[in-house]
């Protein structure tokens, strides 16, 4: 079993990574709680709302925190904002390894951070594809473009799907459907209490999933209310999304393919009198190999899968 205790909130000070999600721990709190823990570790910490837990991980931070007393945790606003817990309130804290940390090893080396994001129901034509919907200030924060597949984690699973801009026609046939049947989409500002975290009632951004990815990340298994409530199928939840630095990656080439194609062709152009017929049928395979990337890349992008 994890190392976990209940801790009070506070908020972070000079903050080790300010492109992380923080968690800091006084050494005291470390040392009688999670001993095992070290600089750097991941933490899962929960918080309840009527009945459903809500989780997601952050990055302990065990350095300059003297302003914590033993029992305390400094966790950042978005991280408060994520769970809906004020400065003062009690929540639970886990010493545990998150579902996947191979997903996110290029992402540190390119230096970019994940976005915090609030799960809403997909709308028509999305269900039943892989693809998720987030705003294009998401994108821009992420650093990708339509198109481009993100890694979504929640506090169970992770998974990729291609990201998609959130439109205005699609907030219009979501905002449609929350008039016609208010009960089935709860308001996350009111169902965690965020109006009560700071001046703003803004929560974080919005990702659409549709059911099977918000079962796929085994989001409506932290509700334990004793009734069937929309809290079940896994909407409010918070979740880490992270740009898939493959598919990025993949993007940078499609985009070279006409440079690239030049230069193939310069080259033989320029050194024809010193390459011999097998240089030449190598440098004309590549070229082809970066043509069939790029169609295959701009099929791919082209649909929904």
């Amino acid at each position: 079993m994890p190392d976990s205790a209940a801790l009070t909130v506070r908020s972070t000070k000079d903050w080790e990574w300010p492109n992380s999600y923080n968690i800091q721990l006084s050494p005291d709190t470390r040392r009688n709680n999670f001993p095992a823990l070290s600089h750097g570790d991941p933490l899962r910490i929960e918080a309840e709302h009527n009945g459903t837990t809500f989780a997601i991980f952050g990055k302990a931070d065990l350095r300059n925190v003297t302003h914590l007393d033993p029992g305390e945790i400094g966790i950042g606003s978005n991280l408060r904002y994520a769970l809906g817990v004020p400065t003062g309130e009690s929540i639970q804290v886990f010493d545990r390894t998150p579902p996947d940390h191979r997903t996110k090893r290029l992402d540190h080396v390119f230096g970019k951070r994940p976005v915090l994001c609030r799960v809403r129901k997909s709308v028509h034509p999305d269900i039943g594809f892989n693809v998720c919907r987030i705003s294009e200030t998401t994108m821009d924060a992420l650093g990708i473009t339509a198109g481009d597949r993100v890694v979504i984690e929640s506090a169970e699973e992770s998974t990729k799907l291609k990201a998609l801009p959130l439109r205005d026609e699609v907030t219009g046939r979501k905002n449609q459907q929350i008039e016609q049947n208010p009960d089935r989409y709860p308001d996350p500002v009111d169902v965690l209490g965020i109006r009560g975290l700071a001046e703003t009632d803004v929560d974080i951004p919005e990702i659409y999933l549709d059911a099977e990815r918000r079962n796929e990340l085994k989001l409506g298994q932290q509700s334990n209310a004793d009734d069937s409530t929309p809290l079940d199928s896994g909407v409010c939840q918070p979740v880490k999304v992270t740009r898939n630095a493959t598919s990025v990656y993949i993007r940078s080439l499609n985009e070279s393919t006409v440079p690239v194609i030049a230069g193939l062709l310069a080259t033989i152009f320029v050194f024809d009198p010193w390459l011999n017929s097998e240089g030449k049928v190598a440098i004309v395979v590549l070229g082809v190999l970066f043509i069939l990337l790029s169609i295959w890349y701009r099929v791919r992008r082209q649909t929904f899968g």
